[in-house]
């Protein structure tokens, strides 16, 4: 099966120089890396943003400014998980030190706060709103508030910009444990007791209500996945990338991230460092050499 994949990616990769030579016509191409090149890919994790911090998921806007100019003063360059995808399976050259910044949930406050100043420091970002939560300030049939999130016009004005992504957080598979009023699935593991069929059944059904309403919403198919709560397993991982969706991302920093050209499963699970209020600059730049 590996060397199936590595044979498919193989002919990706041809292709893709193919396309890439038709569609630049007379202009001189950048040349596709070679399969097996290398690179270390620092990801950042980011949620909502107010004044009002916490010391785990609320940074405020001035932090989240001075931490992206530091991130852009140590010569690091904030790409897209499309321009990832893209160097993994047509070996298109990312730049010298390139960084990941994420944004998990889809807090309206992304668009309000984070988005504008992205903008401002011309620097690229993906978030992964959950998809029953898209515009809403209410938990579903409670009433309960939450803070609330971005909508479709937002989101597609983002999309437009060339420096937002968007990615799945699940539909519904990141469910509440205080307001579910039945028993909640929190995250995309299989429930206590479940089979695998059914498990499967309901993974699966959720990724192709997600992708179906993104896509008519956006015209766009999903290439990353983030893991709500990081939580996987070698079942979730199956379904997720045979569904079609390439990338897949943890919240874990058990390792780093080192993406190859022709190697689609460098692109699985990837770690992430969770960005907070009270974290240093040497703490920062530490996750982002690679040094820890």
């Amino acid at each position: 099966m590996g060397r199936i994949i590595r044979r498919f990616f193989g002919i990706a990769l041809a292709l893709g120089t193919l396309f890439t030579l038709i569609g630049c016509g007379r202009q001189t191409a950048a040349k596709p890396l070679p399969a097996g090149t290398e690179v270390h890919v620092p990801i950042l994790m980011y949620h909502h943003f107010s004044d009002e911090t916490n010391d785990s998921t609320i940074v405020s806007p001035e932090t989240f400014r001075r931490q992206l100019e530091f991130i852009k003063k140590s010569g690091y360059t904030a790409i897209s998980l499309d321009e990832l995808y893209a160097f993994v399976t047509y070996g298109t050259p990312l730049p010298e030190k390139p960084v990941c910044i994420t944004m998990d949930d889809g807090y309206y406050s992304n668009y309000s706060i984070a988005y504008p100043i992205l903008c401002e420091l011309e620097m690229k970002a993906t978030i992964f709103p959950v998809g029953w939560c898209i515009g809403k300030s209410e938990y579903k049939d409670t009433g309960a508030a939450i803070f609330p999130h971005f909508g479709f016009d937002e989101m597609r004005e983002m999309l437009d910009s060339g420096y937002i992504f968007i990615g799945s957080h699940t539909y519904d598979m990141h469910q509440s444990r205080i307001y579910e009023t039945a028993k909640a699935r929190p995250t995309v593991l299989p429930l206590a007791n479940e089979s695998r069929e059914s498990y499967v059944a309901a993974l699966t059904a959720d990724l192709e209500k997600y992708s179906i309403l993104f896509r008519a919403e956006t015209g766009k198919e999903f290439t990353a996945l983030a893991y709500p709560e990081g939580a996987y397993d070698s079942t979730s991982e199956e379904v997720i990338h045979s569904f079609g969706i390439p990338i897949t991302l943890s919240t874990s920093t058990e390792r780093h991230n080192y993406v190859i050209v022709g190697e689609p499963d460098s692109l699985h699970a990837l770690c992430r460092l969770n960005v907070t209020e009270q974290m240093s600059d040497d703490e920062l730049l530490s996750w982002l050499t690679g040094a820890d």
